[in-house]
């Protein structure tokens, strides 16, 4: 009877262990850096890149070059809670909210293959190639995570099968090789920022080191977007949602 007691007392515990991993959307570490992005639950790899529900995304008016990668940008806020736009046009998000980059590329089609990497160039839209992913080759994605003590960076590389990221706090360097849709490739070193690189890019302030998102600013945001449904403007979009105020003309 003993036995049966505790066996069903250790059937719970690992019940309860597989459920509070089990996610099924997107969840906030407070403090935790789980050391594979799955674990955020902003994405499911279901043959391609969907986003979970929730998980918002967006573009910008004016965009930094990175090697020709192209960037799904994505926002996520917890229920619940609400940020806003400041007079100056600043977006702040609440407590809990994520922040996600994912860079990548697509492959050519036709004679080139193997590792070779197409140039390309930000569409401004979500990229139907991403509900493929054997047409595209993942590199790494960026989390701003904004916890009680402020926000904070994380870098993720792909794995080869892209089945999944790691985390890195040291980044990673990728060989590759870009095909300009002619005869001409150039091989090119990409470079995964490490955890001091990404602080200092988004430290608003050089004294305090504080960083923070770099591009939600209305300026930088005040544009359309197609969500699958046509066209809607995006602080439009996030202020129905929930995940903003109502945009205002900022005083800048």
């Amino acid at each position: 009877m003993r036995r049966a007691f505790l066996f069903i007392l250790l059937f719970l515990a690992l019940y309860a262990c597989t459920r509070a991993t089990d996610q099924t959307g997107p969840h906030f570490f407070a403090e935790e850096n789980p050391p594979a992005l799955s674990q955020w639950g902003l994405f499911r790899l279901d043959g391609g890149l969907t986003l979970a529900e929730g998980v918002v995304p967006y573009d910008l008016n004016s965009t930094l070059f990175t090697d020709y990668a192209l960037k799904l940008r994505t926002i996520w806020v917890p229920e619940g809670v609400s940020g806003s736009i400041s007079p100056d046009g600043h977006l702040s998000l609440p407590v809990g909210s994520i922040i996600s980059k994912t860079f990548y590329y697509p492959k050519p089609s036709g004679a080139f293959s193997g590792d070779i990497l197409k140039v390309a160039y930000q569409s401004g839209a979500f990229d139907k190639r991403l509900n493929h992913l054997d047409g595209v080759r993942l590199i790494e994605t960026r989390l701003l995570v904004h916890r009680d003590q402020g926000w904070e960076a994380l870098s993720y590389v792909w794995n080869d099968q892209q089945t999944d990221a790691r985390l890195t706090r040291i980044g990673d360097i990728q060989s590759l090789v870009l095909n300009d849709e002619g005869s001409e490739t150039t091989a090119f070193a990409y470079v995964v920022p490490n955890m001091n690189q990404c602080a200092a890019c988004h430290a608003e302030n050089a004294t305090s080191k504080i960083i923070g998102p770099i591009g939600l600013k209305q300026r930088h945001m005040d544009k359309d977007y197609d969500y699958g449904q046509g066209k809607e403007n995006q602080l439009t979009h996030l202020a129905l949602l929930g995940y903003i105020g109502a945009p205002t003309s900022p005083n800048i």
